[in-house]
């Protein structure tokens, strides 16, 4: 039985009007001072997470992705899972197992600081890569794609919500569920769910037994669905861990897809990025630029956090006004809260 652990540190963001400053909106946290010498938490102690011995037997598999901070004495806090494959005892396990992780905490100017941008996701993983496929997921997938074809679009549909209502067993069938549902979210023009979707199974795919075309397919999908919602910053983070890093020689439709991402990451105009907030009711993306309005909000948002190397910050009203992080806060990564389905829009501004 095997255990993986990937750490994920993950992605983007929104209009006009008063522009202020985060140090002054945040003042209850306190402003950094600039950095002169910052070093960040360094692990001491990982302990893997129990695999659920009623899992393994049924051959179960899965994964939690989890948020946290690291206290200024290394210890864990605040952890906060912000996504799943939906198994409860996964959940329970990896957060059980993260309280005891321990670090070197992260210094500023020689001094323990708490360090709050953190993120991992654990994998549940029997590892084998020879997992079975369900009947009935099998001919869910084979009918969907008849119904699209025929353009029989309520019927996919219905197709669709009868795989919401399934779990699935094993991490190629996640895989397979979520390329169906994000297929199903490109034909009715649902960009953002159709990122999460697929975003949602992008480290599963190292799991699984699937080969190309589908890999390649599943790849080039998530990119252009990555640059059609403004996540910039995701879809070069996946780039690099796919094509990058791995010496891999990427597909046209890539290479034109991020030639467009980074003439628009150069461009002094604004650029906007679209989110939904998922079943754990958080949806979170990293920022490319320091300044930053919540450009719309549909449902229920509550909360907007903004997790930076050096600092922390919370914003509960959502209006027109341009928000600037000092440049001393470093990278950041917005996360908002609210009702899944609701939606959120982020403008970001050149400096």
């Amino acid at each position: 039985m095997k255990f993986f652990l990937v750490f994920v540190f993950t992605s983007i963001l929104a209009t006009a009007g008063t522009v202020i400053s985060l140090a002054a909106a945040s003042e209850m946290q306190g402003v950094l001072p600039k950095t002169i010498d910052f070093k960040l938490p360094e692990p001491k102690k990982r302990i893997d997470p129990r695999y659920p011995t009623e899992y393994a037997r049924g051959g179960l598999e899965g994964w939690v992705q989890l948020t946290f901070s690291i206290n200024e004495k290394g210890k864990v806090a605040d952890i906060k899972i912000v996504d799943s494959t939906g198994y409860k005892l996964f959940e329970r396990e990896a957060v059980k197992a993260l309280k005891k992780w321990r670090y070197t905490p992260a210094h500023l100017d020689g001094q323990p600081i708490s360090y709050t941008k953190n993120a991992v996701r654990l994998d549940f993983s029997l590892g084998d890569g020879t997992d079975t496929i369900s009947d009935d997921l099998r001919n869910s997938y084979s009918q969907f794609y008849d119904k699209t074809e025929a353009n029989d679009i309520s019927s996919a549909q219905s197709i669709i919500d009868n795989i919401n209502k399934t779990k699935t067993a094993n991490l190629t069938e996640h895989v397979l569920k979520q390329k169906l549902k994000a297929d199903h979210y490109a034909l009715i023009n649902d960009q953002a769910s159709r990122y999460i979707a697929l975003d949602d199974a992008f480290h599963s795919l190292k799991w699984t037994g699937l080969a190309d075309p589908f890999v390649s397919n599943y790849i080039t999908s998530l990119i252009n669905a990555a640059a059609i919602t403004g996540k910039f910053v995701e879809a070069r983070e996946v780039y690099k861990e796919v094509f990058t890093d791995q010496d891999i020689e990427p597909n046209e439709s890539v290479v034109t897809i991020m030639r467009y991402i980074e003439q628009e990451m150069k461009s002094p105009e604004p650029f906007l990025t679209e989110s939904i907030i998922n079943n754990h009711e958080s949806t979170h993306f990293s920022l490319h630029r320091r300044k930053f309005s919540v450009n719309k909000t549909e449902g229920s948002v509550d909360e907007l956090e903004l997790r930076c190397d050096e600092q922390f910050a919370s914003i509960t009203t959502f209006d027109d006004t341009i928000y600037t992080i000092p440049d001393d806060w470093g990278s950041c990564v917005l996360r908002f809260l609210g009702e899944q389905n609701s939606r959120v829009s982020v403008m970001q501004y050149a400096n």
